[in-house]
């Protein structure tokens, strides 16, 4: 079989049919844009019945995970939904669940996967990795996908036969260690030979750092520690060091205003055209400090300086669940007493 044609089987496979008259969850636009609002319509499997209010959680991947909740309106004898992801956003994967969260239908284990298209109606050239990324994240346990690892395992080598340049980005590792565990030292040589092509890719501090996750799968601690400190000591300011930086920040508990304030500080002056954090990775455990304080006054000082306000939301809804939990606990005490 072609490979392309292999490659949009699986990914039909994993959605849904394109039939509206089917049960299932689709796009009525028949190529969805990124960057746009479309209309997606949902007829429940059978034997599926919607309570009063139901919704559709979609997740997807760019410059980092995300998450929408969208609520499904009845409309004649289906649901609908709108959804409006970024423009760089190539494939959503969702499914349907209570106001509880509650799962209601995660089309047998799979998820509903979604492809989106570019301005010009094409489809992105990652969508295989994209889709086996999100597969890999928290929405597979949300959604309580069932995707085996080595369906897994080929959706990223269908794309991969479709594009092999992409081979040269950051998601191929991902791929090699997937495969290392599903086929261990047969593959072993592969992982090795690519580390030590990142290795030789010095001018590049990113494409260095992608020999350490390789050699972190091979158990390989010497080899990944002498990768790290050669980084470190060409790149004293790079990447490398702003993850130490952050992993040594969240590895500290009960910090103070002072302390956050002075590490952010530190970490701006020294990082400052870092794009992988922000202020908001010092200011969201703020915010968190001041929540567990109930310091209204401190936090109306620096919400409005978060940019990501979805992050904040849910460090308000983690905050509330706690209190909630903390009031039913002292209530059902009382009425022990």
């Amino acid at each position: 079989m072609n490979r392309i044609f292999f490659f949009i089987a699986i990914l039909h496979f994993l959605s849904c049919s394109s039939d509206q008259n089917d049960e299932g969850l689709w796009p009525i636009q028949s190529s969805p844009k990124a960057g746009i609002k479309n209309t997606y319509t949902y007829h429940p499997p059978a034997g599926v019945v919607l309570p009063e209010k139901a919704f559709a959680y979609i997740f997807y991947k760019n410059d980092r995970y995300q998450y929408q909740k969208a609520v499904l309106s009845k409309h004649k004898n289906h649901f609908r939904f709108s959804l409006m992801v970024p423009k760089d956003v190539e494939v959503v994967v969702a499914g349907v669940f209570d106001k509880t969260g509650q799962l209601i239908d995660n089309h047998v284990g799979q998820g509903y996967v979604l492809p989106l298209h570019n301005e010009h109606g094409d489809r992105f050239d990652h969508i295989g990795i994209k889709t086996a990324e999100i597969m890999m994240t928290s929405a597979r346990k949300i959604l309580q996908m069932t995707v085996s690892r080595a369906a897994i395992i080929t959706l990223f080598e269908e794309n991969y036969g479709l594009h092999p340049n992409l081979q040269q980005e950051r998601p191929y590792a991902t791929y090699l260690n997937l495969l290392y565990i599903e086929k261990k030292e047969k593959v072993e040589h592969l992982l090795l030979e690519y580390a030590k092509e990142k290795e030789a890719q010095r001018d590049d501090e990113a494409k260095w750092m992608e020999a350490l996750p390789i050699y972190t799968t091979l158990n390989k601690t010497k080899e990944k520690q002498q990768v790290e400190n050669e980084i470190l000591q060409i790149y004293p300011n790079g990447k490398l060091a702003a993850q130490q930086f952050m992993k040594e920040f969240y590895a500290v508990e009960n910090r103070s205003e002072a302390d956050i304030l002075a590490s952010m500080a530190t970490f701006m002056a020294r990082f400052e055209d870092h794009p992988a954090y922000s202020q908001d990775d010092f200011l969201l455990p703020l915010m968190d400090l001041f929540l567990e304080e109930r310091n209204q006054q401190k936090m109306s000082i620096y919400e409005s300086a978060i940019k990501h306000k979805k992050l904040l939301a849910d460090s308000y809804n983690y905050a509330a669940e706690q209190i909630l939990e903390t009031a039913n606990v002292a209530y059902s005490t009382l009425l022990k007493s």
